[in-house]
């Protein structure tokens, strides 16, 4: 049997096997630190702020790691990253082992891993696509979310089992250990010098290092405005990452404060949603449509992830609840993966970081003012009616894309 033309590629299969070790120890981390907060204090909105400052420093260094992306050699900045996200799981693991954990403590530590990640993610974006042609991107980008969603179903099921047998100090230390193959990937990659920089739109580069980066930032924001396949991709995958990806966030809460499932019901549901996302990365990896094709489905997909949040809101069966999550995790995929695709297609290799930074910066931006949105709420009016609330939100704002996508 033929491999796939992207897998035809030495440094494209060990990005792809270092990826799914760190992967996991991401999802696994993650999903202690979660348990965590909601075991320590009980409460939806110190749980949803944890997920909150995972993602928080995305808003404000993301766009600016997005420019440094397109001016280095990407594998030098990842494995930075990765090796202070080890350092921090260590540290983490040690504070466990002394039962020394508390809801601070998680806080600071979720900020400090979430300043690594915005680095690391739009690093990655920049790299995977220099590792395969340009005619097999398309289908890198499917595999590389094939990979991730993997990890999404694989990692969250052991850190949920290992929460519920061994404990967090263990789980964490597993977590800790699973950066390591993905550091020594990048590190063992060839050189990767930076792609030539696209000529700026206004003209010459503004004078100084701190005024290039801004000036770099907003040619970069111009230049996705002024493209409305990318414009809409960015714009769409922000509507469906505050509900759909937030409430994903707050599956502890699901799990436990509403079915009383404990850590292993939170693995399970993580894991059901990582099932639905696989499937939906193996269903997009099969075909390479065009990009307005691809925005449809997007549009189809968005439409229907709202109905399940709000559903979600709606019903009290564990067995609906589980396959209503499952459906999250398909439908978020299908989205995410299609503007993704349509983002990096459309995108010149000299403005890729910076691109990339702003799809990134809504994406996970989106998903942790949900996270916190949703979390908050939750104290307030119950988990219920804030997964009703926020859907209606994010209901107008995909009606106005819809308008304008139709009169582009």
């Amino acid at each position: 049997m033929t491999l796939p033309a992207a897998l035809a590629h030495p440094a494209f299969r060990a990005y792809l096997a270092g990826n799914f070790a760190g992967l996991n120890g991401m999802w696994i981390l993650r999903i202690a630190m979660g348990w965590l907060a909601w075991d320590l204090t009980g409460s939806a909105a110190i749980t949803g702020l944890v997920a909150f400052l995972n993602f928080a420093p995305t808003l404000v260094s993301g766009p600016v790691f997005g420019v440094l992306a397109d001016r280095i050699d990407p594998r030098h900045g990842l494995v930075a990253t990765q090796s202070l996200q080890f350092l921090l799981a260590g540290a983490l693991f040690a504070l466990a082992a002394q039962d020394a954990i508390t809801a601070p403590v998680l806080l600071v530590m979720s900020l400090g891993i979430g300043l690594a990640a915005s680095a690391y993610h739009p690093l990655r974006m920049t790299l995977a696509p220099r590792l395969v042609p340009r005619e097999a991107l398309s289908q890198a980008v499917a595999m590389t979310a094939l990979n991730f969603n993997c990890t999404r179903m694989l990692g969250p099921a052991l850190g949920g089992w290992l929460l519920a047998h061994q404990g967090s100090d263990v789980t964490i230390a597993l977590a800790g250990m699973l950066f390591l193959p993905q550091i020594y990937s990048f590190a063992t990659m060839p050189a990767m010098p930076p792609t030539p920089r696209a000529p700026e739109a206004d003209g010459a580069p503004a004078r100084g290092w701190i005024a290039g980066i801004f000036n770099e930032m907003a040619e970069g924001a111009r230049y996705v405005a002024a493209r409305p396949l990318i414009r809409d991709a960015i714009l769409l995958t922000a509507v469906v990452s505050l509900p759909a990806r937030g409430a994903l966030e707050l599956l502890p809460v699901a799990a436990d404060g509403l079915y009383g499932q404990g850590a292993g019901g939170f693995g399970a549901l993580t894991a059901t949603a990582g099932g639905g996302a696989v499937v939906a990365a193996i269903w997009l990896a099969r075909g390479s449509p065009s990009a307005a094709r691809m925005r449809r489905r997007a549009m189809v997909c968005a439409a229907i992830s709202l109905a399940c949040v709000a559903l979600l809101g709606l019903i009290e069966s564990w067995p609906a609840a589980i396959a209503l999550v499952a459906g999250l995790g398909f439908l978020g995929t299908a989205v995410g993966v299609s503007n993704q695709t349509i983002a990096q297609t459309q995108t010149s290799d000299g403005r890729r970081g910076r691109v990339m930074s702003l799809w990134l910066l809504v994406a996970i931006g989106g998903t942790s003012l949900g996270a916190i949105g949703i979390g908050v709420l939750s104290d307030l009016i119950g988990i219920r009616s804030a997964l009703l609330a926020v859907t209606a939100v994010s209901a107008i704002g995909l009606a106005a894309i819809w308008r304008m996508s139709d009169k582009g």
